[in-house]
């Protein structure tokens, strides 16, 4: 190669876009496409690439979107349960029993924990009714008490068991049915030795079947274990106005309306307990407090007026 075509060639290749032009050139003559740069190289990748994201993000987004679905039903779920136990909490048996329920249509039945809580809100309502073993709940079976007793005595929940032994009891109770009443009763109470709540049930059963030594003896202890629970003043004021010992009822009395100002059944009690004692006029003050309170009751209403009469 001469000088004179090696200086030409320097030239050329000095300058990136002689090279080029030189390149495209030399493909044309040879009869082959120039050379591809790294980009254009790449495209065919990145296009590919783009396809699979494509036909990836067609799997993922409904998967997506059944995971958000999952997210928000669990949510509701959780919600409901929530709602449930906070029922529950207030006594409000029926409204709990319906919320788990809930709970368990959205899981599809399959969670066991809602179960339970459905369950046990059910067997809770025999406490729907204020009257010691009322009729028995048409929605509550015997079978409930059952499976819920194994269920939390395989779990090892002795006070979750007491209160739905204590349930039991009345349910029983309720079906006259009374030493299974008094054995479920006494097992309540063996399991929860700091709750009232038992002795003021086998506090009705005795006084049911006629032994009012032991029915009082049932409602003290309640007091002692609890003396701010007012039906357990209340039990024992009716048991000891039945037996014709007034003032000390009327002390019962007062002690469970102190404890329970909005119930009529406590304020009426103390009022016929200070009528039989003489004291119209007390009985009278206590009547007139009443109906300030409660002034559309027709039973303090009708006491009001023999009162007035007796004066």
């Amino acid at each position: 190669m001469t000088n004179e075509v090696s200086n030409l060639l320097e030239r050329l290749t000095a300058s990136p876009q002689e090279r080029a032009q030189l390149a495209a050139l030399l493909a044309k003559e040879l009869g082959r496409a120039p050379p591809e740069s790294a980009w254009r190289r790449a495209r065919p990748f990145l296009a590919g690439l783009s396809s699979a994201a494509v036909v990836l993000l067609a799997f993922l987004v409904p998967s997506l979107q059944d995971q958000w679905d999952r997210f928000k039903t669990r949510a509701a779920i959780d919600r409901y349960a929530q709602v449930g136990r906070s029922l529950m909490q207030n006594e409000h048996y029926e409204s709990a029993e319906q919320a788990y329920g809930r709970a368990l249509e959205l899981a599809g039945n399959q969670r066991l924990d809602l179960l339970e809580g459905q369950m046990r809100a059910r067997v809770m309502r025999v406490y729907d009714t204020p009257e010691w073993r009322a009729a028995a709940n048409e929605t509550i079976t015997e079978a409930d008490f059952i499976y819920l007793l194994e269920l939390e005595s395989a779990r090892d929940r002795p006070l979750e068991r007491a209160g739905t032994a204590g349930a039991y009891g009345v349910f029983l109770a309720g079906l006259k049915r009374w030493a299974e009443a008094e054995a479920q009763l006494k097992d309540a109470a063996r399991l929860d030795p700091s709750s009232s709540a038992p002795h003021i049930h086998l506090g009705n059963l005795y006084d049911d079947l006629g032994n009012a030594q032991a029915a009082e003896a049932q409602y003290r202890r309640a007091i002692a274990l609890n003396s701010s629970e007012p039906n357990a003043h209340y039990n024992l004021g009716l048991l000891l106005s039945a037996a014709g010992r007034s003032a000390e009822a009327a002390s019962e009395f007062a002690l469970s309306v102190q404890l329970a100002p909005q119930e009529p059944a406590s304020r009426i009690g103390l009022i016929e307990a200070l009528q039989s004692q003489g004291k119209i006029a007390e009985a009278l003050t206590q009547c007139d407090a009443a109906l300030k309170i409660i002034p559309d009751n027709h039973e303090l209403n009708a006491l009001a007026k023999r009162l007035k009469a007796a004066q």
